[in-house]
C-alpha cells in the first residue's frame, strides 16, 4: 500500500502529542492506484521510559460504507429536487387557478352589475307603465261621464260609444 500524505504519518509517528492515540480517517492508494478510505486508530506503544516505541493502528476500510452514503445523499439530494420541482408546478398550479377564479369572480361580477341595471330598467319601465296605466282609466273614468253626458244629448251618442270602444282596446 502506498499513503496519500507519508509526512502525515512521519509526524505522527515523530510527534505523538496524545498518549491516548489517535482517531481520524485515511485516505490511501493502492498499488493498482485505487483510492480507499480507511477508519483508524493509532495506538502509541510506548517503553518503560515512556518513549513511543512504535504505533498499533487498527484500520477497517470504509470505502463502500462511505460511497453508500454518497448514493443515499445523492438519492435523497434527487428527491428533494423532484420534491421542489412537485411543489412548485403545484404552487404554480394553484396561481393559475386563483387567477382563474378571480376572473370568474370579476366576470359574475359585471353579469351581476348587468342584472341589477337591467332590473333597475324594468322596474323604471314597469312604473311608467302602471302610471300610463293610471292616468287612462282615469281618462276612460272622465270618457263615461262625458258619455253619459253627451247621451243625454242625443245624437252624437254613437260617436262617444265608438271612441269609448276604441279607448278600451287601447288599454
Amino acid at each position: 500500500l502506498r499513503m496519500e500524505a507519508p509526512s502525515f504519518f512521519d509526524n505522527m509517528i515523530e510527534n505523538p502529542t496524545n498518549p491516548n492515540g489517535w482517531n481520524g480517517q485515511l485516505k490511501f492508494k493502492s498499488q493498482d492506484e485505487e483510492i480507499f478510505i480507511c477508519e483508524c486508530n493509532n495506538i502509541p506503544v510506548l517503553d518503560i521510559n515512556a518513549n513511543v516505541e512504535s504505533i498499533l493502528s487498527i484500520q477497517k476500510d470504509i470505502t463502500e460504507e462511505l460511497n453508500q452514503k454518497r448514493e443515499v445523499q445523492k438519492t435523497m439530494i434527487k428527491e428533494k429536487s423532484r420534491i421542489i420541482q412537485e411543489s412548485k408546478k403545484s404552487l404554480i398550479d394553484a396561481q393559475n387557478e386563483i387567477i382563474s377564479f378571480r376572473n370568474r369572480n370579476r366576470d359574475l361580477e359585471k353579469l351581476l352589475k348587468q342584472a341589477l341595471d337591467d332590473k333597475n330598467k324594468v322596474l323604471t319601465s314597469t312604473e311608467t307603465i302602471r302610471t300610463d296605466y293610471k292616468r287612462m282609466q282615469v281618462d276612460l273614468v272622465l270618457c263615461h261621464k262625458n258619455l253619459e253626458q253627451l247621451s243625454l244629448k242625443g245624437s252624437s251618442t254613437l260617436k262617444l260609444n265608438k271612441e269609448v270602444v276604441d279607448l278600451r282596446h287601447e288599454l
